[in-house]
C-alpha cells in the first residue's frame, strides 16, 4: 500500500515506462492529436481564430510528484527529445509536477503490505474487509476527499487548456478512479483494475462548442482508449 510513500520504478517499471513513452509518441505523431473535433463535422470549429488552432498542436505534460511518476515522466521526456523529428511541429513540452495527481494517503497503513497491515492493525483489516461500508483509515485521505481533490484540479485543468491541445498526466491508480469518474461526469466511482502504464485518452470538445447545447451530443465527448495496455504485448 505505496500511497503517497515516494518509491522508485522496478527495472520492470523502466522497461513499461519506455514502452509506454514510444506508443504514446507514435500515436500522436500519426493522429494529430488534439482536443477539439474536426471542423468539416462541427460548422462551430470554422470559427476558430489561427491562435487556437496553433494550440491544438501544443503538448502539456504533468506528473505526480512521486518518484514513481516522475521517472516515468523523464523517460517520456527522453523519449520525446528523442524522436523530436516525428512530430515535427510539436514543441518539447515542461514537465509540470502536480500534488494533486499523487495518490491517495493511505494514513497509518501506508507503506506497509497487507499481512503486515494485518499483523499490526487486525481489528481494523477486520473491518475493512467485512463490509461494504466504508470504515475510516486512521490519517487517510477518505474516498470523498479524493474525490473533491480529483473535481477541483480536473476544473483548474479544462480552464488551462480551454483553448485546446493535447495535456498528458501521469499519475496513480487510485486517484486516477476519481479523475475518469469527474471526466465522464458520473455520479459514483467505478472500481477499475487500472494497470500499469495503461492509457486512457478522453477527446473533450467542450473548449469552443456550449456546452448546454452539446450536452448529450456524443460527437463532443470521445473515449479513444480506455485502460489499454496494448504497448506491453
Amino acid at each position: 500500500m505505496e500511497g503517497q510513500t515516494s518509491t522508485a520504478l522496478t527495472p520492470l517499471g523502466h522497461q513499461q515506462a519506455k514502452s509506454l513513452s514510444q506508443s504514446l509518441i507514435t500515436h500522436h505523431a500519426s493522429s494529430g492529436v488534439s482536443l477539439t473535433q474536426d471542423s468539416s463535422k462541427h460548422p462551430e470549429a470554422a470559427k476558430l481564430d489561427a491562435t487556437k488552432l496553433d494550440a491544438d498542436k501544443s503538448l502539456s505534460l504533468y506528473s505526480s510528484p512521486l518518484l514513481r511518476a516522475t521517472q516515468t515522466a523523464d523517460i517520456l521526456l527522453q523519449t520525446l527529445q528523442a524522436s523530436c523529428g516525428q512530430v515535427p511541429y510539436l514543441q518539447m513540452p515542461h514537465l509540470q509536477l502536480a500534488a494533486e495527481a499523487q495518490e491517495m494517503h493511505q494514513g497509518i497503513l501506508q507503506g506497509l503490505t497487507w499481512s503486515e497491515a494485518v499483523a499490526r492493525y487486525p481489528d481494523l483489516c477486520h473491518q475493512l474487509t467485512q463490509s461494504l461500508v466504508l470504515y475510516p483509515i486512521p490519517q487517510a485521505e477518505s474516498p470523498a476527499m479524493a474525490s473533491a481533490r480529483a473535481q477541483r484540479w480536473l476544473g483548474h485543468l479544462l480552464r488551462a487548456h480551454s483553448s485546446g491541445g493535447t495535456v498528458w498526466i501521469i499519475s496513480h491508480a487510485g486517484i486516477m478512479q476519481y479523475l475518469i469518474a469527474h471526466i465522464l461526469g458520473c455520479d459514483r466511482t467505478w472500481k477499475i483494475p487500472i494497470r500499469n502504464t495503461a492509457i486512457f485518452e478522453f477527446w473533450l470538445a467542450d473548449s469552443f462548442l456550449p456546452t448546454a447545447e452539446n450536452r448529450h451530443n456524443p460527437e463532443c465527448w470521445l473515449i479513444k482508449r480506455f485502460n489499454d495496455d496494448s504497448h506491453l504485448e
